[in-house]
């Protein structure tokens, strides 16, 4: 049977078609080698889960260890990493930031139809709440409804190193939790009969689900495959500056079929996209 499902209207009629012109898409392995990708997490070892609580809502993150071969330009030499252990959902993004313009309204659904802005301004104010240091540094906002000055349509923003509060995952850090110590094609299975079992997508529903709902991966991670896509901290292109710059996604979604979970394919929008098909998990350096 399935679940009761709210839409907001409003959201809606702002969503974006698809992905439309912004998805630029192509296979990992184009632009970087698939195989050093799975050399790198051979080496990782899970360590452990740590709960944490915001104003009520509670969320856990799961730390990992690695052998840091990456070439990713935001990794700054960390071998040791915590990340959510779902994708970030609307109680915790409504409470944290105010507002939630999610098409498929559920407390335990995962956000989406967030900027790329908004998740790294969750992300400052989700830090500052812990006694943490923040990791981006944001000025000159421009908001995607002036009125309520809520959500980042622009910002230019500054990435600060070596900080020890939340964050988005850089791409590596992302492939390196979802493919958890395996060689998987998806995230917790290695053929499509096994996908039902751990992701959510085009030929099991119709819209995005509440988180842990489906299987873990190997190290505990939900909906890595399916579900939403996540934006992670990586450009498409590394050495472009401007702050519209493309910034990555990954694992799929709920409207994708099963080619589109493939870990190994990235997609990049514009940072100011918003699109109902598009959340987030968080990340922290320790």
């Amino acid at each position: 049977m399935k679940n009761t499902i709210l839409y907001n209207k409003n959201a809606l009629e702002s969503c974006t078609k698809g992905l439309g012109k912004y998805w630029f898409d192509y296979e990992y392995h184009k632009n970087q080698s698939l195989h050093s990708h799975r050399q790198i997490i051979k080496d990782s070892n899970l360590l452990k889960l740590t709960p944490f609580n915001y104003e009520g809502v509670d969320f856990n993150m799961i730390s990992f260890q690695f052998n840091n071969m990456s070439y990713d330009e935001r990794l700054l030499g960390f071998e040791l990493c915590m990340l959510g252990e779902c994708e970030v959902t609307q109680d915790l993004f409504e409470t944290v930031m105010g507002f939630n313009y999610s098409v498929v309204i559920g407390p335990k659904n995962p956000i989406e139809m967030v900027t790329w802005y908004d998740c790294i301004e969750f992300c400052n104010r989700l830090s500052v709440y812990f006694g943490l240091g923040e990791c981006y540094k944001l000025r000159d906002k421009e908001f995607t409804d002036p009125t309520y000055c809520l959500s980042i349509g622009k910002a230019y923003f500054e990435y600060i190193p070596n900080r020890s509060g939340f964050r988005l995952p850089t791409a590596t850090e992302w492939m390196i939790a979802a493919m958890a110590g395996t060689n998987n094609k998806y995230a917790g299975a290695n053929d499509d009969d096994a996908l039902y079992d751990v992701a959510w997508f085009q030929y099991n529903c119709d819209y995005p689900q509440p988180v842990a709902q489906k299987l873990p991966n190997e190290w505990g991670f939900y909906d890595m495959s399916g579900n939403v896509y996540e934006w992670v901290d990586s450009k498409l292109y590394p050495n472009q500056e401007s702050p519209d710059a493309a910034r990555l996604f990954f694992g799929g979604s709920y409207g994708n079929n099963d080619s589109r979970m493939d870990l190994m394919i990235q997609n990049a929008n514009p940072p100011y996209i918003r699109n109902n098909g598009i959340g987030f998990r968080i990340a922290i350096s320790m």
